[in-house]
């Protein structure tokens, strides 16, 4: 018969807490995100990929903010859809990320809207695809209506 699990102390748990919280620092400041990202991802911590995320989408300190730190953002983004859609089985918990990822895309001032509808179609949202066409037409502006009639 196995052994059962043993708890670990309260004082070892924060001291891993520490060195996965300075792997996650270092990885944030050498751009390596995807790496947080899957192991947010395997470890079902949706708090660690939230952070990810924001992450990506800040200017690195020290470092000049440029277009292409969108790029890197919304890189990642693909990346997290990516897995999200071949790599998670859970349906439920596919659908906890992919919420996650549409709440991050809807409070950004200019969001990719194709990763946007790809989170919407899957979650089955129809009245939040109508409201975000809606809003397209509405803004009238050549990024917003790259399809023209």
């Amino acid at each position: 018969m196995p052994a059962p699990p043993q708890e670990l102390s309260l004082s070892v748990q924060e001291q891993l807490h520490a060195v996965i919280r300075r792997l996650f620092d270092n990885c944030y400041q050498s751009g390596k995100h995807h790496q947080v990202v899957g192991i947010a991802i395997e470890a079902r911590n949706l708090d660690v990929l939230r952070e990810a995320i924001l992450k990506a989408s800040q200017p690195q300190k020290g470092k000049k903010p440029t277009t292409a730190s969108g790029g890197k953002s919304e890189e990642l983004m693909e990346y997290i859809l990516d897995i999200c859609m071949n790599v998670v089985q859970e349906r439920g918990f596919r659908t906890e990320i992919l919420r996650l990822i549409l709440d991050l895309l809807r409070e950004i001032p200019n969001p990719d809207y194709f990763a946007i509808a790809k989170c919407v179609v899957y979650l089955d949202q129809h009245s939040l695809a109508s409201g975000m066409l809606k809003h397209l037409v509405e803004r009238g502006d050549g990024q917003s209506l790259p399809v023209r009639t």
